[in-house]
């Protein structure tokens, strides 16, 4: 059970004020644009309280996607392990409430789920939905439920519309599929930001040192869906806060033939010229000279665009080559990404 962090608290821990919360529902995988939606709104619900005392904007959450214990058998791929969804949900102005989702709670009836969770739990002064959510045994519980149940115990009730992209909704599902393809401008435009990973730098076998292009190597989170593997054009964050130009290459080195080495992402980072992407010989000195000292610090990584899928090259050599390639692709794409990159890295 996860203890109150600054940006999560266990239900169970949690103490809502007196003067009640404003509370957003939902499982928020991705955090996309209509979830977005639904915790701006709560955020203004929030500040906007009848009696001139603010309520508390929480969204209560759960640690496991409930289909993982309603369907066991199931892997579920997710847009987001729960630490960043949750810092996404604080990002927003949001405290986090977060439970397990157990076979217990999977039983309870919709209404024991709202009398006991967001009215006496929550404190729920405010409450804010997407149309689609469901809640209680078999997933019965409804927006028009939670509606007519808000108003006759004098909490408002709000159903906020999906958000669309294409002319069709945007749901954690149609992202799931977008990622799953390699589409990472579609996923991009519905999430509002680029699909990012974090991870802690590990030391590799700085075969790529060698070659004049080093890479921060992360293991790949075991809660996050994989997107296709292969060459990726990205912008790195680091530690210091600094956004640049990168090539990730998303693999389980085939060509090393590596036994049992996972999948793991390796970065070659760059730097900007006149805003436009630039790689040195050596990709980790800035313009004054300093290297970045990267293992066992957390970095950042957004997918920009797909470049190439993995290959098993015939040799090093033809790898090297490669990746002298990939790198001119990403210099290409990240060029003529125009807004959204500059937006990535403002």
């Amino acid at each position: 059970m996860y203890n109150c962090m600054s940006i999560v608290c266990a239900l169970e821990d949690f103490c809502p004020p007196e003067s009640g919360c404003a509370v957003a529902l939902g499982f928020f995988d991705g955090v996309h644009k209509g979830h977005q939606r639904i915790l701006s709104r709560v955020v203004q619900l929030a500040a906007q309280a009848a009696d001139g005392v603010p309520l508390q904007p929480v969204a209560y959450t759960f640690i496991n996607h409930p289909a993982q214990t309603v369907h066991p058998q199931s892997r579920i791929e997710l847009l987001s392990t729960p630490e960043e969804r949750w810092q996404r949900i604080s990002d927003f102005g949001l405290q986090a409430v977060a439970e397990p989702f157990d076979a217990v709670l999977a039983n309870w009836e919709p209404q024991e789920f709202w009398q006991r969770k967001i009215v006496e739990n929550l404190r729920a002064k405010a409450v804010v939905c997407g149309a689609n959510y469901s809640f209680g045994r078999g997933a019965s519980g409804t927006p028009p439920m939670l509606l007519a149940w808000g108003q006759a115990a004098g909490i408002q009730v709000e159903i906020v519309s999906m958000a669309e992209y294409g002319g069709e909704p945007i749901s954690s599902s149609r992202l799931r599929q977008a990622v799953r393809l390699g589409r990472m401008r579609e996923v991009t435009d519905m999430l509002g930001c680029p699909f990012a990973v974090t991870g802690v730098v590990e030391r590799g076998n700085c075969l790529g040192r060698r070659w004049g292009f080093p890479t921060a190597n992360i293991p790949w989170p075991a809660a996050k869906m994989l997107p296709p593997l292969g060459a990726y054009a990205c912008i790195a964050e680091l530690p210091d806060g600094r956004k640049l130009p990168a090539v990730g290459y998303l693999g389980s080195r085939p060509t090393l033939r590596e036994a049992n080495s996972g999948v793991r992402l390796e970065v070659n980072i760059g730097s900007w010229q006149s805003g436009r992407p630039y790689w040195r010989q050596d990709c980790y000195e800035d313009d004054s000279g300093g290297e970045y000292n990267l293992y066992g610090k957390l970095l950042v990584v957004r997918f920009m665009e797909f470049l190439a899928p993995q290959e098993c090259f015939a040799g090093l050599e033809q790898l090297r080559e490669r990746i002298h390639l990939y790198r001119q692709l990403a210099k290409s794409e990240l060029a003529t990404l125009g807004d959204v990159c500059k937006s990535a890295i403002s």
